[in-house]
């Protein structure tokens, strides 16, 4: 869990801002060894195409429309997503700033792609811990998509 002193008293707000100095692979092993990730097995898609026809409402985390602001405020309040905010906070704003006000019908092969890549990186930072993840001890794969 994220708290305003976490990682041997550092503060929070100066490891988020050290966080974009680093790169993936170094941001990768701190997602899982700072948050002390017990990493849940989350689904996985082969393809892109596969990724849109089965990922059901996992847009929703980038692109809801303004009647589903309270879907997508649940969607971004799952720790998962803080952990992915906080570790890629520019590619958040960018994914952000190209989905806010693009409605998942006019998508294009490319913005597939990109939720696509954001999926799996959102999906290694899912804790069997966090909320609604596990259900009578047994890790929900589709935990990020319903």
């Amino acid at each position: 869990m994220i708290s305003d002193s976490f990682m041997d008293g550092i503060p929070f707000t100066i490891l988020k801002d050290h966080l974009r100095l680093l790169t993936d692979e170094e941001r990768a092993g701190l997602a899982l060894e700072g948050f002390g990730i017990d990493q849940a097995e989350m689904v996985e898609f082969e393809t892109t195409e596969d990724f849109k026809e089965r990922q059901n409402n996992f847009y929703i985390t980038f692109a809801g429309s303004p009647k589903s602001r309270l879907i997508v405020e649940i969607y971004r309040g799952r720790l998962a997503f803080q952990r992915f905010a906080t570790l890629y906070p520019d590619h958040l704003e960018e994914l952000d700033v190209k989905f806010r006000s693009t409605d998942y019908h006019d998508f294009t092969a490319q913005d597939w792609e990109e939720l696509h890549n954001a999926y799996k990186t959102i999906s290694k930072l899912v804790d069997k811990a966090d909320l609604d993840v596990a259900k009578d001890g047994r890790v929900d794969g589709w935990y990020l998509c319903r």
